[in-house]
């Protein structure tokens, strides 16, 4: 079979890599949904909805308070209840939003079709250059267009990777504004499969600064001044460095530093050095990392540098006077300041920070599906031999109604060896 496969497509033996056991892992995600053998499943998990959300108006709701969401373990219907009101509602009288991955017939999309019917201002900025998903946008903006829709398809050579919405709605003569930002896509299976934050706001700063994102990649003036955002590819690196350094100087002064950075991926050169500049200052960084990390944790000279196999997208650091906590829409990769057109929002509210630093220690302490990266660039089980860190882990989740900044954490020693 191997020598047929190298004389049909015309390789030669060098090309040929054999592996263990099955070679299209994802393959089997569709084999489990066609087999009717339930105890091969886990048990079903119904994520919840915030009490705030389940009865009356989402704008309602929204204008009374910040909303932060945490998915899959809270639903992702909320956002598609909201664009569906916003279809609906008379007193809505424009919505823009950015649109990466999707899927096939989505509710985001049913209900921006339907704004658009309804004679609202629909702007949507859609990516065609998403991986594997490049067909089925280009069929999306033909259907969005067909509806009505102003489509818009980013920068040229530029990615639009920033996940936000914005609406605008008339409220007692006067002009409201809504906002949602998330880190992960619009895409209803993926949210009950990644974990992702989606916060909900009426914030007049942060709806604003929305709304001259929307402008930027619309139009072509020049980049307007954004308050409370980070803007890739302007402002959203240097600030991320800048964050780790005031870690690291912090540190210097014998002050507790630790840094927490859980991400899609992190390749960026700048970065990782920003990393490990902080790790000699004896600054605690823990990066839990989803796929590519070029980060090599335990190198002799930086001992506090420790890498996991996870998945999140959010930093925030810990130091001993301030805290710091941020969503973005982006992994730290080597392009992201360069072609990347992505956001990255401050959490401002005590409440929200708590809830995002509380997650990632969870994380950690969930071995069973966790893949230590070591000081050669390999991988291994935590019940290996890991004598490069003393990991620190808090005994307990903070409680969210208990939030003080900075917060203090209890936190227990194990050394691997």
């Amino acid at each position: 079979m191997t020598n047929f496969l190298l004389r049909q497509f015309e390789l030669e033996s060098d090309d040929l890599y054999r592996v263990k056991g099955p070679v299209n892992l994802t393959r089997m995600m569709s084999v489990l949904g066609d087999v009717d053998r339930p105890e091969l499943l886990y048990r079903p998990f119904t994520p919840s909805i915030p009490k705030a959300l389940k009865a009356g108006s989402l704008f309602d709701a929204i204008a009374k308070n910040d909303i932060l969401l945490h998915h899959p373990f809270q639903s992702f219907t909320p956002i598609e209840d909201l664009l569906r009101e916003a279809a609906r509602d008379p007193h809505v009288l424009a919505v823009k939003q950015t649109l990466y991955r999707t899927g096939a017939d989505s509710a985001i999309v049913n209900a921006l079709v339907e704004a658009a019917s309804q004679g609202k201002e629909v702007t949507v900025v859609i990516e065609l250059r998403a991986r594997f998903d490049e067909a089925d946008n280009l069929q999306l903006a033909s259907r969005l267009q067909e509806a009505g829709a102003i489509v818009v398809y980013g920068i040229m050579a530029y990615k639009t990777h920033a996940k936000m919405l914005h609406i605008v709605r008339r409220e007692k003569g006067e002009l409201c504004y809504y906002a949602h930002l998330g880190t992960g896509n619009y895409h209803a299976k993926t949210a009950k499969l990644y974990t992702d934050y989606s916060l909900l706001t009426a914030n007049k700063a942060l709806c604003a600064d929305v709304h001259k994102v929307f402008q930027q990649l619309s139009g072509m003036g020049r980049a307007r001044k954004i308050d409370t955002l980070l803007h890739a590819p302007f402002t959203l690196h240097e600030r991320l460095v800048a964050m780790i350094d005031r870690e690291a100087q912090i540190a210097r002064k014998g002050k507790r530093g630790h840094i927490i950075i859980k991400c899609n991926s992190l390749t960026e050169p700048k970065l990782i050095k920003a990393l490990y500049r902080a790790s000699q200052a004896g600054v605690e960084c823990d990066l839990i990392i989803r796929g590519m990390c070029c980060l090599k944790p335990g190198v002799p000279g930086f001992p506090t540098t420790s890498a996991c196999a996870r998945l999140l997208a959010a930093c925030w650091s810990i130091p001993g006077c301030s805290t710091s906590t941020m969503m973005a829409s982006r992994k730290p990769g080597a392009l992201a300041r360069i072609l990347c057109r992505a956001i990255c929002s401050t959490v401002s509210k005590p409440a929200f920070r708590c809830w995002i630093r509380s997650s990632p220690p969870g994380c950690v302490k969930t071995w069973r599906h966790t893949w230590w990266i070591t000081a050669r660039a390999g991988y291994c089980r935590p019940t290996a031999a890991i004598n490069y860190k003393t990991q620190v882990m808090p005994t307990r989740s903070v409680p969210r109604k208990r939030c003080s900044t900075p917060m203090r954490l209890k936190a227990r020693h194990r050394t691997y060896t």
